[in-house]
This record gives structure tokens, sequence and C-alpha cells, in this order.
């Protein structure tokens, strides 16, 4: 009986002990098993994620590539010092082409090489260094709270230029561009710049552009003019009239718009008058384009008065200007009627431009109430028929109130200087140009002529500097657009003045 009860023990313990290695083992491949799956299901996509990163970084690729070459060509061949010796006589290639460059061709140095060396910088040294700090702190997170997760928008790509970061971003779901709008100006501190504009490229991506440097810290001149220049080379639909804040030219379409200008005193607003007649004086002179002017002070464009064919300064005297211009418009609609949609500017149907200042003199505060009332119904037809006819509206004006400006929506291209008041803003620019950038009450007074556009069917107000002209230069004008006329169909010499000593003798509408 020992010897069996001996022999039952020993074959439960080996019994046990194979019963133990065998659970071991397949607990072992269970969990090699899982291990494996685990990094199938997650390396396979980190991996994807990271070979599809290198593809959207080509130069960052591409250095790894060139630096794992030249460890495999090292490794293979043995030769580091001489593979040393390359790397050294190309790094100091480049940079000797790079010194060359940089001060021989400073422009072509920017554009094409320090711009992406600088992107690439900023990019992964500030920007991925600060960015969750800064959404976090300006509230630009997606919070779930079921979830308990963070979503954070993510940089998508860097850009600069001299003087602006473009941060392209790629918002979380559930994120607006109206969101980072309302946050541009926590955005711009934390930036530690003058200015954030958001601009949306894309459905679910926006750009973010960081001021570094004010390009219109300096004031603005007007081109020369061009005696040689004949009046047909014109384009009346894109007039250079300043700078806007990235640098670029502002131009603005006369031909088919209506303009409205608001600022307070002192603002610059009588700038804006003067830059489009820089380029629009060869078809001033040539008989393409003609100006009248409306000024209730006699003073602002009493110093060009040789470049209008109509002037008035008093209430009835504008609305024989006005009488004229409809009465105008009303042959031009006769004319194209059944034939074309617009008529085509040429000497004999030319451009017709008003210069309407101190609107609120001849509106609001005008006490007799049948002479505004027909101011305000003359103006409403030209600036309702005139576009397409050649009859455009420049008004200027200090309160852009509805009752100041009754025909207020009717200008598609405007411009706010010095504004007082948030409200002001959104009166001239639109709805929410104030929270879209525009801080027109935040131009400091030694910038005249500074402010913001924005144009039809356009929501983002850009930042500008109309072009100065001054006394002189304005007296350079009146004297450029009296000379005797270039082109095929010439006409004769000192035309403005002449008329307007005309009307002054006929005592019609020139004052």
């Amino acid at each position: 009986m020992g010897k069996i009860s001996k022999g039952v023990e020993e074959a439960t313990l080996i019994a046990a002990l194979v019963f133990a290695v065998v659970w071991l083992a397949s607990k072992l491949v269970q969990g090699v098993c899982w291990l494996v799956y685990k990094l199938v299901r997650k390396g396979v996509p980190l991996v994807w994620r990271g070979l599809c990163w290198l593809n959207r970084h080509p130069r960052i690729s591409g250095v790894l590539l060139v630096v794992v070459g030249l460890v495999l060509v090292g490794h293979l061949t043995g030769a580091w010092d001489v593979l040393a010796v390359v790397g050294l006589v190309l790094v100091g290639l480049v940079d000797v082409v790079g010194l060359l460059l940089w001060w021989r061709a400073p422009v072509f140095f920017e554009f094409y090489v320090w711009r992406h060396v600088r992107a690439w910088w900023l990019r992964w040294t500030f920007y991925a260094r600060h960015w969750e700090r800064w959404t976090r702190g300006c509230g630009l997170v997606i919070v779930d709270e079921i979830a308990q997760e963070v979503t954070l928008p993510t940089v998508a790509k860097v850009a600069t230029g001299p003087a602006w970061d473009e941060v392209r971003v790629l918002m979380a779901a559930g994120q607006k561009t109206e969101d980072f709008q309302e946050r541009s100006r926590e955005l711009a501190h934390a930036r530690r710049s003058a200015r954030c504009v958001v601009r949306e490229l894309e459905p679910g991506m926006v750009s973010l552009d960081f001021q570094r440097k004010d390009m219109l810290a300096d004031l603005v001149l007007p081109p020369a003019l061009d005696v040689e220049a004949e009046g047909d080379g014109v384009d009346l639909r894109s007039v250079w009239v300043g700078r806007d804040e990235y640098g670029r030219d502002l131009r603005m379409p006369l031909f088919g718009t209506h303009t409205l200008t608001a600022a307070e005193t002192g603002a610059g607003k009588n700038s804006f008058t003067w830059a489009p007649y820089w380029v629009l004086a060869p078809a001033i002179r040539d008989g393409l384009v003609r100006s009248s002017g409306i000024d209730p002070k006699g003073i602002e464009l009493a110093y060009g008065r040789g470049l209008f064919t109509r002037y008035a300064t008093t209430p009835e005297q504008a609305v024989r200007v006005l009488e004229e211009l409809v009465a105008e418009m009303l042959r031009r609609e006769a004319l194209i009627a059944g034939r074309a949609r617009r008529i085509t500017v040429s000497r004999e149907v030319p451009l017709e431009i008003l210069e309407f200042d101190e609107i609120a003199a001849l509106t609001k505060y005008l006490t007799d109430k049948p002479l505004r009332t027909k101011i305000e119904n003359l103006t409403g037809l030209l600036l309702t028929q005139g576009r397409a006819l050649g009859i455009v509206v420049r008004g200027y004006v200090q309160e852009p109130t509805k009752e100041t400006v009754v025909w207020r929506e009717l200008f598609p291209f405007r411009l706010a200087l010095a504004l007082p008041t948030e409200s002001y803003v959104d009166m001239v620019l639109g709805e929410g140009a104030y929270q879209r950038g525009a801080r027109c009450d935040r131009i400091p007074e030694d910038m005249p002529g500074v402010g913001y556009v924005t144009a039809e069917r356009r929501r983002i107000p850009v930042r500008a500097r109309i072009a100065w002209t001054d006394d002189p230069g304005i007296r350079a004008l009146e004297a450029y657009v009296n000379q005797p006329a270039r082109g095929a169909d010439r006409v004769g010499s000192g035309r403005v003045v002449e008329f307007a000593r005309r009307m002054d003798r006929e005592g019609g509408e020139a004052a």
C-alpha cells in the first residue's frame, strides 16, 4: 500500500507540474499575441503617421535622408575622415553662398532662402513650444467631459514674410472661424504681437497672421507724374491709392463702384480724396475722366479747384451739380438701353466722379428741409443707378449714422480711418468688423491716413495707409491735368479750368 500511495503522489505532482507549465506557456503565448496585436494596432498607424509627417515636411526628410546616406556610406567604406572633410567643405560653401546672396541680392535671399529657414525655425522652436499654452489660455480647446479628453487645434504650417508670420491652423471638431476671430486680441497679446488677423482658408483651416513689424509706420508717398503717359493706359478698375499692412499695393476700383470714407477730424480723410488722382491724372487730361466736387466748407477741395469740372460750396450749387449728373446719367441710360449692360468709357462718355465732402452738412445739419430732401433723393439716384453708367460717388463723413448718410448701404467700397467708437466702425465696415480686427479707435494720432478697408463681398477688413498728398502736390496735379491732351482723340488744353471759368461767368455750378 505504501508503494501505491507513493506512486499516486508522484503522478499527481508530475501532473500538477505539467499543468502549471502548460498554463504558464499558454499565458505567455497569450501575452505575446496581445503584445504583437497592440504593436501592430498602434505601431502601424504610428509608422504611417510618421511617413506622412515626413512627406509633409520635405526639407526635414531630405536632410534625414542625406544624413542616413552619409552614415551608411561611412559604415560601408570606413572613410569617415573623407566624409568629415566633404561635410565641412559643403557647410562652408553653403555659408559663403548665403552670405554673398544676403549681401548682393537681399531680396532674392529673403524670398528664396531666409524666409523658409525662418519659418522652419519659428515653427519648431517657438510656435510648437508655446501653442498648447496659448490655446488653453485663450479658451480655444474642445473639452469632452464624458470621455474626459481635451482636443487642441493643431499647427499645420508656418510661413513668414518681412513683417508677418502666417500660422495655418487645423481647427478641432466643434470649432469655427468666428471662435478664433473673437480671440484675436488674446492671441496677439499671447504672441506679444501688435496684431493678429484671422482668415478662413478652407473648411476646417484658418490662418492666424501675427504682425512682427508695422509696414505702415512711415508715410506712403504718391507715384511721380508721367508726362508721357496716355489716359488710355489707366486701368479704372484698379487704381493705386496706397499700401496695405502686408506691404502690397492697395488698389481700388473706380469704375463700377461707390466709395464711403469715414474719419474723425485730423485722421487724414482727405488723403483718400487726392490719392487716386496721381494715377487718374493722364485720363483726366485726355478727357476720359471728369471730376466734380461738392465742398460745403469750401476749404478741402478748394486746394485742387482746377481738377474739377463742376464745383459747389452752397446747397443750391450742390443741387445744380447733382441735377447735371442725374441728367447725364439718364442720357447714358437711354443711350445703352437694350444694347449693353454698362457703358464703355471714352472721350464722348467719360467716367464721372463726384467728390462729396462733409455729407452731414447737406443732410443732417441742413435746416432747409425741401433742399435737404432734394439732395438726398438726387444722390440716391446716382448711387442706385450710376455705377453701370460710369457715374460714381465718393462720399466723406465724420459721423456715419443713418441720420447723416441715409444711403450708407449703397457704398460697396468703404474706408474707415480713426473713429471714436466701436459702433461707428461697424456702421462703416459692416456688422462685426470691429471684432474681425478693424480697431479704428486704436489708430494713433500721429499716423494720419491709416485705416481699414472693406470691398464688396469681402468680410475681412484690411489695414492700410493712404498715400499722402501735400499742397504742392495738389498744385502739380492741377497743372498736369490742364496740359494739352495726348492720344488719338486729342482735345484742347486747359479743359477743366476753362470750363470752370465759363461756368463762373454764366453763374452756373462752379463757385
